[in-house]
């Protein structure tokens, strides 16, 4: 059997858990997914198709220990995979990423998603105003007023003395920053930026 989807993942997993050093304790559709046991320790993990589609669906590396995937996909990524596709996942010895590597994934992550927003935000005001509407009605296009939390986000952002080059922002320069840094106060402005 080779899935095509997340559900097609866990109907495989589950066809094949029993051949493996892995039990499952209890499955779910909320995020995570479901609780394993290993080695008598307590896992928690993640369906998915591919690995990519653990960032795609805005999942916090941080609340889970493992994911597991018909196709491992995604450059660096934390966490321990299991790949169905792969056999040799059943013999392989598994560990636990550590906390602070997790943390740093995740505001890697949420660096880059704050800078996608910030373009966005940026792109709204300069952007033409079409004469399409969207499914629900709303013009396409992004000429528009920004409301006062999306300016108040674009403005805090862009103030940050790190995410400034050449005038503009660099999402190189903040996810070398949050991924890199040992500078507590600029994480913790990133922090208070995104009310997290």
């Amino acid at each position: 059997m080779c899935p095509t989807n997340e559900q097609g993942v866990v109907v495989l997993f589950s066809m094949l858990v029993g051949n493996s050093k892995w039990s499952i304790k209890s499955i779910g559709t909320a995020f995570p997914d479901v609780t394993l046991v290993y080695n008598d320790e307590i896992w928690l993990a993640e369906f998915e198709f591919k690995t990519s589609n653990f960032n795609l669906h805005k999942h916090d590396v941080r609340g889970c220990d493992l994911v597991i995937c018909w196709q491992h996909d995604e450059r660096d990524f934390p966490l321990p995979v299991i790949e169905l596709s792969k056999p040799f996942w059943l013999n392989k010895n598994y560990k636990k990423t550590d906390s602070q590597i997790k943390e740093l994934y995740y505001w890697k992550m949420t660096a880059k998603a704050l800078a996608r927003e910030v373009n966005r935000l940026k792109q709204t005001q300069s952007e033409p105003l079409t004469n399409s509407t969207n499914l629900v009605g709303f013009p396409i296009g992004f000429n528009r007023d920004l409301t006062k939390q999306e300016k108040e986000t674009l403005r805090s952002v862009s103030t940050l003395p790190e995410y400034q080059f050449q005038g503009r922002p660099s999402l190189n320069k903040l996810t070398k920053l949050v991924y890199g840094s040992k500078n507590s106060d600029t994480l913790n402005k990133i922090k208070e930026v995104l009310n997290v």
